[in-house]
């Protein structure tokens, strides 16, 4: 029970911290919203609620299955999505700021995503000469060519931008520049403002 009111108080205090648009299973987040701050209630003296907090509990963890469970590459995008759930119908006034900070958020994790694959593609030119052209794409960098037959980038790196977009790779670059690197963004465009370099 500590674990499950430890992961409500969070949902409710990150809230502003968080934020996505709401998915297809909005019932479900809703209802998960609803419970998780009835388990809070639960807790206050005199409790607001009548039932039993295992009912609760037992809820809880079948609309997270329901919600969470599935491909874990999705699991923080389902979280984002709950957590923006509890922030709706508990919290809108702090809609917009959550938004703002999970977009900062994303931008900060694309720019991660492109300095590991920069510094692969700077690996690649040292031991190769070269840089991967067009056709060979950034898949080239997890392949075993690198010094002492491993690979320049470990499976754990993403070729995607942390909207699911993938990363535009073209060498030679425009202008000059030996390659040209960048994320679409969240609205998934090429050539427009939100574009990540």
């Amino acid at each position: 029970m500590r674990r499950a009111l430890v992961l409500a108080a969070l949902l409710l205090l990150a809230a502003p911290a968080l934020a996505q648009p709401p998915t297809p299973a909005g019932d479900d987040e809703r209802r998960l919203a609803d419970l998780l701050v009835e388990l809070l209630g639960y807790r206050t003296r005199p409790p607001l609620t009548a039932r039993p907090a295992e009912d609760i509990l037992r809820e809880i963890r079948a609309a997270a299955q329901r919600l969470l469970g599935g491909d874990p590459e999705k699991l923080e995008q389902r979280f984002d999505a709950l957590a923006g759930a509890v922030l709706r119908t508990h919290h809108p006034d702090h809609v917009a700021a959550w938004e703002a900070q999970l977009r900062r958020r994303d931008v900060a994790r694309t720019r991660a995503y492109l300095h590991t694959i920069r510094q692969a593609l700077e690996q690649h030119m040292v031991d190769e000469a070269r840089y991967p052209t067009t056709e060979e794409g950034l898949e080239i960098l997890f392949g075993s060519g690198g010094r002492g037959g491993l690979p320049y980038l470990g499976r754990s790196v993403r070729t995607v931008d942390a909207w699911g977009h993938a990363f535009v790779y073209r060498a030679p670059g425009r202008g000059g520049a030996p390659y040209d690197l960048r994320s679409v963004g969240p609205d998934g465009a090429e050539g427009t403002a939100d574009d990540i370099e």
